[in-house]
């Protein structure tokens, strides 16, 4: 349990038991998205959503995505086949709420709550399953019953 001082009084902080990668993921990718957790466990629910956004781009660039912002990389694995339509819709959702955390001038993160935060964070790990994870897990199985 961590603890803090707030006016004078002590309060309990949120503490995540354990911050977990993805397997499969390239360590950039994890370490990227561990820091969202961390942000989520110390309810730094904006730094959460850019940090999920940050993940997504790392992924994109490792995975080859070519464009000039993060919505042309999307599209560009989602038009090389190397991500499905509801992986490409979740990571243009990420990304859009990212993006209103990283550019104040459209603060639509001003009154971000904690179920919004998680609700990035869970969609983001999902993603990232999706992209590094199940293909592991398929291609251990094919290889499992051709034998």
């Amino acid at each position: 349990m961590r603890v803090r001082i707030v006016g004078g009084e002590l309060q309990e902080t949120p503490q995540v038991l354990e911050f977990v990668g993805v397997t499969g993921a390239p360590a950039e990718v994890n370490l990227d998205f561990i820091e969202a957790q961390k942000c989520y466990d110390v309810e730094a629910y904006k730094a959460t959503v850019v940090m999920c956004r940050r993940t997504l781009e790392t992924m994109a660039t490792l995975q080859g995505a070519t464009g000039k912002n993060l919505l042309a990389k999307i599209k560009d694995l989602y038009n090389k086949d190397m991500s499905s339509k509801g992986t490409f819709n979740i990571a243009t959702q990420v990304r859009q709420f990212g993006n209103y955390g990283a550019h104040p001038k459209n603060d639509l993160l001003g009154e971000i709550t904690k179920n919004d935060a998680a609700v990035v964070l869970e969609v983001t790990q999902h993603l990232l399953k999706d992209v590094y994870e199940i293909p592991e897990k398929v291609d251990a199985l094919k290889k499992r019953l051709q034998k």
